[in-house]
């Protein structure tokens, strides 16, 4: 009979670590601006370690990083696409931004029926729901209509006097 309280006990201490969005990410233009991605961890290791994979064509801003709630020392790594960043030391919870530029590739993937997600992972525990968090890419678009061709056109020529 102990050992099913010792049990239930321990079931009830373990946490299930959350990666959610405070914030929906918003659309960005290639080549123009940058956005926010906004996270918020709950229930993560005092010195997690945070993947975030980008889809194609965007790119994190070094040195972006910032916390909104909690703190702790941020040690970025990784690459442009996929960022990484070990903190040491975090208050749980916690939630953070980065900033993120597209490009032209990012305009390629979009005419291509691509769909724009980051994939974050923390400490091992991925989100990647494919309906949660998405956003789009603006672009400029140009569009040049070829004129009608004259047809039957009199043009008149006439001598100017004084």
């Amino acid at each position: 009979m102990s050992l099913f309280f010792i049990m239930i006990l321990i079931s009830t201490s373990i946490k299930s670590q959350t990666i959610s969005y405070p914030v929906s990410a918003n659309p960005i233009s290639v080549s123009f601006d940058s956005t926010l991605l906004t996270v918020q961890v709950s229930d993560a290791s005092a010195n997690p370690a945070i993947t975030i994979t980008l889809p194609g064509g965007v790119y994190y801003i070094p040195g972006s990083f910032s916390f909104k709630s909690g703190s702790g020392t941020v040690i970025e790594s990784g690459s442009l696409t996929v960022p990484i960043f070990t903190i040491k030391n975090a208050t749980i919870p916690f939630s953070f931004t980065i900033e993120r530029r597209a490009d032209c590739a990012a305009r390629t993937l979009s005419l291509d029926g691509g769909t724009f997600k980051d994939i974050v992972k923390v400490d091992g525990v991925t989100e990647n729901s494919p309906l949660l968090n998405t956003y789009s890419i603006k672009y400029a678009t140009l569009t040049i209509n070829q004129p009608t061709s004259l047809t039957n056109i009199v043009i008149e020529s006439g001598k100017r006097g004084n």
